[in-house]
């Protein structure tokens, strides 16, 4: 009988080499990334969207760097989903600093049956553009912007092939939860991936005029459950040129619980699943993973001590080659914002160790269980809301009353 373990093994480490692998491109753009200078020459005119449903954790810090950006034209429109919602007082207060010549207040007046209700406020918010607006940046409340985010996200567009462009994120709790660090995990592998696959991040997007104005792009978000991939599927179907910029990394520094991490997982393949060409390749990834854990494991358990040991010395080198590979690239980007932004991200811990030892080794199994969850998903929570996953779309099936306080929690921002 062949050994389960040893065939364990085998899959293991090529997953592994695999992984490592794919983080070169990422390795070599941050490394130079250190040595480029910011182009200032190419600054549009620009409009930032903003849209609020809830008082994120880091609002207050969102609202100030986007007000404080290093960019000669430019103006904030904030779409707040209703009057009553909590985000209001904070808006409020950066109105009264900074006055209507540089933020712009709306209350979502339009919904859309077929998109999630963030799509509906992001649809109302550019029809409030001015026509002499050549650039819209798209930014989540989760980020914190600093002064030059703009520059560097609008730069790509100055080549006139380039209708979209992105940064992307990395997650850096402050404060070390197992749920914080499934997520890091999950983050740091996804990142690579986003910027070979053409994904673009909806936290942190410019999208030239040409595109937001185009009449089927905006067909194509009436009938969207997230914003990003359905853009980066409409490009590709259009052979349209969008950039990931691999140093634009975007801290995010909330906290996560497992259960939340779980709920932001589903919905991240969900949109996957709905939009973009290539989620048959996220299906068989998981289908490798979920036989090694699923299936592989408990045969090798059945098997004995020797096959056991094969299946824990290939988890031993996955765990090993990608906790080094992830290591890498985070020393990295730590070098890279400390040097540009003058950003800090907190110190290993052995707290950290442990936890992230714990977090990568079960990492696959809620993986696995979150893709099934949404390849099978009929219905989907965000924000308060119950959406209908239809063949045209989403529809909301009911609103919570207390959606307010369900979103001022950890880790629903995205």
């Amino acid at each position: 009988m062949i050994s389960c373990g040893l065939l364990s093994a085998v899959i293991f480490s090529l997953l592994a080499m695999l992984t490592a692998v794919k983080f070169i491109p990422s390795f070599r753009e941050l490394r130079r990334a250190r040595r480029q200078v910011l182009e200032r020459a190419f600054a549009p005119p620009a409009r930032i969207v903003l849209c609020l449903r809830g008082a994120d954790p880091y609002l207050d810090r969102c609202l100030r760097g986007l007000v404080s950006q290093d960019y000669p034209n430019y103006k904030v429109i904030i779409v707040v989903d209703s009057h009553r919602d909590e985000a209001m007082r904070q808006v409020e207060g950066l109105l009264h600093d900074r006055g209507h010549d540089q933020v712009e207040v709306l209350i979502r007046d339009q919904t859309w049956p077929h998109c999630t209700r963030k799509i509906c406020s992001l649809l109302s918010g550019l029809t409030h553009v001015p026509e002499d607006v050549e650039v819209v940046a798209v930014c989540d409340a989760d980020v914190i912007p600093h002064p030059t985010w703009l520059r560097e996200l609008v730069a790509p567009l100055q080549d006139p092939r380039t209708v979209a462009a992105s940064g992307n994120r990395w997650y850096a709790p402050t404060n070390l939860e197992l749920g914080g660090m499934y997520r890091y995990f999950w983050n740091a592998l996804a990142f690579p991936t986003m910027s070979q696959n053409r994904i673009l991040w909806g936290g942190s997007l410019a999208m030239r005029g040409e595109l937001f104005r185009d009449p089927e792009y905006l067909d194509c978000m009436q009938h969207a459950f997230s914003e990003d991939t359905a853009l980066a599927g409409f490009a590709l179907k259009r052979q349209q040129q969008v950039v990931p910029i691999l140093s634009l990394v975007i801290l995010n520094e909330e906290t996560c619980s497992v259960r939340n991490f779980r709920g932001f997982l589903v919905r991240q393949l969900l949109a996957a699943r709905l939009h973009h060409p290539r989620w048959r390749s996220v299906v068989a990834e998981a289908a490798v993973i979920f036989g090694l854990m699923w299936v592989l494991l408990p045969l090798s358990i059945l098997q004995g001590w020797d096959s056991l040991k094969w299946w824990l010395l290939g988890a031993m080198i996955y765990d090993t080659i990608v906790l080094s590979t992830i290591g890498y690239c985070e020393w990295l980007i730590r070098k890279h914002v400390s040097q540009h932004r003058g950003q800090v991200i907190a110190p290993y811990s052995w707290k950290r160790v442990v936890l992230s030892i714990m977090a990568l080794s079960n990492t696959g199994f809620i993986y696995t269980w979150a893709v099934i969850q949404a390849l099978c998903a009929k219905t989907h929570e965000w924000r308060g809301i119950v959406y209908r996953i239809e063949e045209n779309g989403v529809s909301t099936q009911y609103e919570r009353e207390e959606y307010a306080e369900a979103v001022a929690g950890q880790c629903e921002s995205v």
